[in-house]
């Protein structure tokens, strides 16, 4: 297949299954060299109209954010006579926040802030909401730049928050908790509030937590 990076051609020719990585998401593959550019790709087998941030990526495609990773190319082709996706991102290299908090490494909370709520200004203008708001999808790389990731996750402003699409819940659930407890909204719900609004109350959470309860 043909993938187009920067604006030049490379032909690609898959080699899914061999070296491919899968977990308990979408088979990936990195880093994969195409041209001179290190790439990461991630194949979706199911059906474009249950990735809810599927639109997002067709978006953001070719897209330079400085906190958002690239997605130089989005590809059709087949697998066994069945359709597939191949996302082609840039490769990035550095570590996940869970791992940085975990080891105990010294975070710049002001980048952290600046680069999260940057991501989020992009998605958010772009019409969506951040649905897996946690650690393990906030990537620092070697330049110190803070980046989230798992985009194809994202969901439409338009449709609210429910506990069946959000993810990690120590960045959702104490949100309602301090909506409930202490402001005294005992009846909200998720759904009362929109997303947007509950990611960037989650960003302050983050925050929060890692200054005051990691020490870092």
């Amino acid at each position: 297949m043909e993938v187009i990076i920067n604006e030049q051609a490379y032909q690609y020719i898959s080699d899914f299954p061999d070296g491919w990585k899968f977990s308990s998401g979408d088979p990936f593959k990195f880093p994969v060299k195409i041209g001179r550019h290190s790439c990461f790709i991630k194949l979706f087998r199911k059906s474009i109209s249950k990735i809810t941030g599927w639109d997002l990526l067709v978006r953001l495609r070719s897209k330079n954010n400085r906190n958002i990773p690239r997605i130089y190319d989005i590809k059709s082709s087949e697998i066994n006579g069945a359709e597939v996706q191949y996302v082609f991102y840039e490769y990035l290299e550095g570590e996940n926040l869970d791992q940085l908090v975990s080891r105990g490494d010294e975070i710049d909370l002001a980048a952290l802030s600046e680069g999260v709520f940057g991501a989020l200004k992009v998605i958010h203008s772009s019409g969506y909401w951040f649905a897996d708001f946690c650690e393990k999808n906030i990537y620092r790389d070697l330049e110190g730049r803070f980046i989230l990731l798992d985009l194809d996750s994202c969901i439409p402003l338009s449709v609210p928050p429910r506990t069946d699409s959000l993810g990690n819940k120590d960045y959702w659930s104490p949100v309602f908790h301090f909506y409930r407890d202490l402001l005294g909204y005992r009846s909200i719900k998720t759904e009362d509030l929109p997303g947007n609004f509950l990611n960037l109350l989650q960003l302050y959470l983050m925050v929060f937590r890692i200054h005051k309860f990691y020490g870092l």
